[in-house]
């Protein structure tokens, strides 16, 4: 994301549409695997860090993945 768009809320209002989509379908948990730097935002809406892995890559580097959840 260009820096000039950071902080203006635009990935929590992506979020909270998602979320009362899956609300609207009779979801009650939401579970994701968030990248480092969407931690920060995920937490900010409630959701908790359970687990943490790497995602493999062929030329042997990984990318870093937070298992995040919250409940309703």
């Amino acid at each position: 994301m260009h820096p000039d768009w950071a902080r203006r809320g635009i990935g929590s209002k992506i979020l909270e549409l998602c979320e009362n989509a899956a609300r609207a379908a009779g979801f009650t948990r939401f579970e994701m695997g968030a990248t480092l730097t969407g931690v920060p935002l995920y937490a900010r809406h409630g959701y908790v860090e359970v687990e943490r892995a790497g995602l493999p890559f062929k030329n042997g580097d990984s990318l870093a993945i937070v298992r995040m959840v919250k409940e309703d």
